[in-house]
């Protein structure tokens, strides 16, 4: 890594995974940024969380703007300034644009680590595997 480039992690409150569980999930950035304001936008933030929350499903602007409350436009320039950090993949679906999470930038805890009785955590794995 040269000087002029860094790495810089933001990090997310877990949810839906274990309730009552703190933690978090980290999005790693290269620095410097494409833009010098890139986190002034709420709808980036907005983006992320929900993303964030479903790694494996791709979404269009239009689906995005209704959970964010954000209109197309605004989501539309989230999704390019979070494409232009890497963050999110998009894709043409013929006049649709689908955006999802880059899982390679992503990086989830483990939550069987979370529980402190470490003689808990081969039960549950077993568990986790069966069902």
């Amino acid at each position: 890594m040269d000087q002029s480039t860094a790495r810089v992690f933001i990090f997310f409150p877990i949810r839906n995974i274990i309730p009552n569980r703190k933690g978090s999930i980290s999005i790693e950035l290269q620095y410097p940024f494409p833009e010098e304001r890139i986190f002034r936008y709420q709808a980036m933030q907005d983006v992320l969380d929900v993303l964030i929350d479903q790694p494996y499903t791709t979404y269009s602007m239009s689906v995005l703007a209704t959970p964010t409350g954000a209109n197309t436009g605004t989501i539309s320039k989230a999704v390019r300034l979070l494409s232009e950090l890497d963050v999110v993949e998009t894709a043409q679906d013929g006049r649709t644009q689908q955006v999802r999470i880059n899982r390679d930038r992503r990086t989830k805890p483990d939550p069987v680590l979370s529980i402190p009785q470490s003689e808990f955590h081969h039960p549950i794995r077993a568990f986790l595997q069966r069902i």
